[in-house]
């Protein structure tokens, strides 16, 4: 995968807090030279860590080592999300003894980590601190997360992050995005970036580390997930609206993906 190097502003102080708020996350695919620690507070829809591609939602944690590829994707018809984030250089944390476990918790951020059941309150209270505390509080947290976080992209994972297939990720990753509810072709995907369907298959394989059909079924099966905590839609309509014309593949497909049958994802998730 080609990313973008994503330049950080400069800021006083050693590292940098900031609270991202729009009304749309949009595909962008890059990568920092800071390590990134990212939580989600509103808003749900897909991240990309790697070649790592799960849902996210409010409470989502993630630790990103720097130069990992990603990006987050905000759900269709989604109007308010928000990350509040803290972007640091590795040498930030200090060498000393005492603090080995952080540094430890950052090398395995190389694959990036999710934190299923983070510390109540994380990051959330950094920004009405004065800094020296923010700074104490932070490290606290590292420390509090050290030991743990699920890694999200593979073991054999190894990110292109130069600059010149970026534009096609982001092109077949938009079209994608719009065009999953109906029947989409190879020869159309591959139009988009002016390749040939058996090309296009290729450098979407090598960059994304998965199948454009493992992509597009994803795509669906989020779709899917959030019609059926958010609507009474019967199961069959769902997998309509999803983009899925077969009801018998949308219910394997599912299943293979949440190790749920539809109902029961339902009436498990359902508020």
């Amino acid at each position: 995968m080609r990313a973008e190097l994503l330049p950080i502003p400069a800021v006083p102080g050693s590292w940098r807090y900031v609270v991202r708020t729009a009304p749309e996350f949009e595909f962008s695919w890059g990568f920092h030279r800071q390590a990134e620690l990212v939580l989600i507070t509103a808003g749900t829809g897909r991240r990309l860590i790697g070649d790592s591609i799960e849902p996210y939602g409010p409470g989502d944690l993630v630790l990103l080592a720097d130069g990992v590829p990603h990006t987050w994707v905000s759900a269709p018809g989604s109007t308010h999300n928000q990350a509040v984030i803290a972007q640091f250089a590795s040498g930030w944390v200090w060498s000393v003894p005492e603090l080995a476990p952080v540094h430890d918790l950052l090398r395995a951020a190389g694959r990036g980590l999710a934190f299923d059941d983070p510390p109540a309150g994380a990051l959330t209270g950094l920004g009405e601190l004065e800094p020296g505390r923010r700074s104490l509080a932070l490290l606290d947290l590292l420390l509090t997360l050290a030991g743990t976080g699920r890694p999200l992209a593979s073991a054999g994972f190894a990110p292109d992050l130069g600059a010149t297939t970026r534009d096609r990720v982001d092109t077949i990753c938009r079209f994608l995005q719009e065009a999953y509810p109906h029947r989409v072709t190879l020869a159309e995907i591959a139009a988009t970036v002016h390749l040939s369907p058996a090309a296009c298959s290729r450098f979407f394989s090598r960059a994304m580390g998965r199948t454009l059909t493992d992509y597009l079924d994803e795509l669906r099966v989020d779709a899917a997930r959030r019609l059926l905590i958010e609507t009474d839609l019967p199961v069959g309509e769902v997998a309509a609206r999803a983009g899925f014309a077969n009801l018998s593949w949308f219910n394997r497909r599912f299943r293979h993906r949440t190790s749920m049958r539809p109902t029961r994802y339902r009436a498990q998730f359902r508020p």
